[in-house]
């Protein structure tokens, strides 16, 4: 019964190391915000994918962004209403 219970335990760490391993891969090889592949922005771009993905599309801007807009009180803009 211990053996049953182990290998269940072992099983789920496993399926879960590797979703995490399979997101981790995902987040890595192309930006989250465009959906331009890596390969395909460092051929197309003179700046490298890392700036892209740290300075151009920051993941945390956008939270920051959609965060505001559901503080703000008074009338959306075309965009704000176009992202919320």
């Amino acid at each position: 019964m211990v053996a049953v219970m182990l290998a269940v335990i072992i099983n789920s760490f496993v399926m879960a190391k590797a979703e995490d391993s399979k997101q981790k891969e995902a987040l890595s090889a192309a930006c989250i915000i465009c959906n331009i592949d890596r390969s395909r922005f460092n051929l197309e771009n003179r700046s490298s994918f890392k700036t892209h993905k740290t300075i151009r599309h920051h993941l945390f801007n956008y939270f920051d962004f959609k965060y505001r807009l559901n503080k703000k009180t008074h009338l959306l803009s075309d965009l704000e209403c176009w992202v919320q």
